[in-house]
């Protein structure tokens, strides 16, 4: 009976030993943060920021590819400019300033009653050449001298109404509006103002 009951009394010892070990080694675990493999174990479909997990290899070939990547050429240069671009602009505004004002002049040809108007046409000393003789214009009051009917003949003015000035060439500053017989000379002066220098009638 005696030796039974030692023998109970080993058994709960053992028992309550066993339970004290996992008690401990479970608080141990808590305390330093150790876990088991299940519990270290991510969920499916979780990933983790190592190397190897899917996201750190997405993040890893995007940088890649950026950085291989060569700059595009607006990187490069931002603001390229075509070879002689300046030069075609300049020109390309010369001519049209040379075409608008020989516009004004065309209009003022053909429809001008008083040489108040024709005055600022004129880029002074004007030539007058007609009926074989030559003449100079200085300012309004020599184109008061010589009168609007002689320097503007019915001629001279159907000349320059069907002269078409979008067809005009420019040579040196200089261009010619009528036709063979009966045209004015227009010249760009130093102030980029287009004005008369010559009437043939």
């Amino acid at each position: 009976m005696r030796k039974k009951r030692m023998l109970a009394a080993a058994v709960l010892l053992a028992a309550l030993t066993a339970a004290v070990y996992l008690t401990g080694c479970s608080e141990a675990a808590t305390l330093f943060g150790t876990k088991t493999k299940a519990e270290a174990k991510p969920a499916a479909g979780e990933t983790t920021e190592k190397t190897g997990s899917p996201k750190a290899k997405e993040d890893s070939a995007q940088a890649s590819e950026t950085e291989s990547r060569p700059a595009s050429r607006a990187e490069e240069t931002p603001f390229p400019e075509r070879e002689g671009e300046n030069g075609e602009e300049e020109e390309d505004l010369y001519t049209a300033l040379f075409r608008s004002g020989a516009y004004v002049v065309q209009m003022e040809i053909t429809t001008g009653l008083t040489t108040e108007f024709l005055d600022p046409l004129c880029n002074y000393p004007v030539k007058v050449f007609v009926d074989g003789g030559e003449d100079t214009i200085e300012d309004e009051d020599d184109i008061k001298r010589i009168g609007l009917d002689t320097l503007y003949s019915e001629e001279l003015q159907a000349a320059v109404k069907a002269f078409d000035v979008e067809k005009m060439e420019i040579k040196d500053g200089r261009a010619v509006m009528g036709d063979g017989d009966h045209y004015v000379v227009l010249e760009m002066d130093e102030y980029e103002n287009v004005g008369i220098t010559e009437f043939h009638e």
